[in-house]
This record gives C-alpha cells, structure tokens and sequence, in this order.
C-alpha cells in the first residue's frame, strides 16, 4: 500500500466498519491504487514519482481520508454520509495547495523546495506572492 499502511488506515477506521464495507478479496489495496494515483494526480510535476518512504504525514492522512470516501461512495452511493464527504473535501482541498505550491510536503532524501530552491522548513505551510508580470503603465499611456 502506498502512502499509508494498513495500521494507520485501522487507526482511521475500525475493523468493524472496514469489513462492513468491504465486500470482496483485493479491494482494499484496489481502494489504495485509486486513492494514490489521485494523489499522484496532484504532485505529478511537482514531486519526483514515487515518493520516498517514508512519506509525510499529510499525505497518509488525505490518502485514508479519500480511501474512507471511496469506500462509503461504493456502498452507500446515494447517502454518503456528511462527514466522510466533509473530509473528502478538505483532503482535496489541500491537494489543490499542495499543487498550487502553497503547501510544501516534507519528502525524505531532499533539501531543497520543489522548486529547486533551498528550503529549511520542509512540511510546512508557504505562501507564495505572485510577482508582477507587467511594469506599471505598461501601455505607454502614461499622464492621461
């Protein structure tokens, strides 16, 4: 399994509603696939593929979030329950930061950004400020 492994995807579900909503051999790591390759998805171009275990933290959390979702989403399609959708939601959410680069994952055997630049506070939230395309005045109009 990538991402997380099957202790801490245990720690976010109990056994008992793991074997409520599983209803078939391999489906598990099936789940798993599907929830990395969304990861993937998301640092695709931002990370090197695969990712050295191990893995931050934040992403064995969105990976047994989206995992939960999907599992709910193939028993009870129609009545997702709310806070499994809820944190679907917010898992993708950070996926978008992550891509956006506004969150920086700490990834083992680096130090440097994904950027390329030299970062010292890997795992942590940055905020990045876009610089300005265009001078002022641009146009050439200046004084109208």
């Amino acid at each position: 399994m990538r991402y997380i492994t099957q202790q801490q995807l245990d720690a976010f579900m109990s056994d008992r509603s793991l074997l409520q909503l599983i209803d078939k051999d391999g489906l598990i790591e099936e789940i798993n696939e599907d929830a990395a390759g969304e990861i993937d998805g998301y640092l695709r171009g931002i990370y090197t593929l695969p990712l050295q275990e191990p893995v931050d933290r934040m992403l064995t959390t969105i990976c047994g979030d989206i995992m939960k979702f999907r599992l709910h989403k193939r028993r009870f399609d129609k009545t997702m329950p709310e806070p499994v959708l809820e944190l679907y939601k917010m898992a993708v959410k950070k996926l978008e930061r992550i891509q956006e680069r506004k969150i920086t994952l700490s990834i083992a055997g680096t130090d440097t950004a994904p950027d390329g630049g030299s970062d010292s506070g890997l795992g942590t939230i940055r905020y990045h400020t876009p610089t300005q395309k265009f001078p002022n005045h641009f146009t050439g109009l200046d004084g109208l």
